[in-house]
């Protein structure tokens, strides 16, 4: 089996309201030097084969995944067990 692993994140300058929530967390613990967070989304995706695997995976993320306005992705493509 084929694994897709989809890394989704939102652009700069977009306002992250669960980074600004997880920063609050992170302020009030005894972690220092934390500057910044942002909050993203991974989507796994399992495949049986990997014939045509970044295509379809390009194909998802444009008309599914990915709110082009907002949003910015990567993704990552690896051989994996029976999970």
């Amino acid at each position: 089996m084929i694994k897709a692993n989809v890394y989704i994140k939102l652009k700069k300058g977009v306002l992250d309201s669960q980074g600004k929530a997880v920063q609050e967390l992170v302020n009030g613990s005894e972690i220092d030097h934390v500057e910044n967070v942002r909050v993203g989304k991974l989507i796994e995706l399992t495949f049986a084969n990997r014939e045509n695997i970044n295509e379809q995976v390009e194909k998802l993320c444009q008309e599914l995944l990915v709110n082009y306005e907002m949003e910015d992705y990567s993704y990552t493509i690896e051989e994996c067990g029976d999970e």
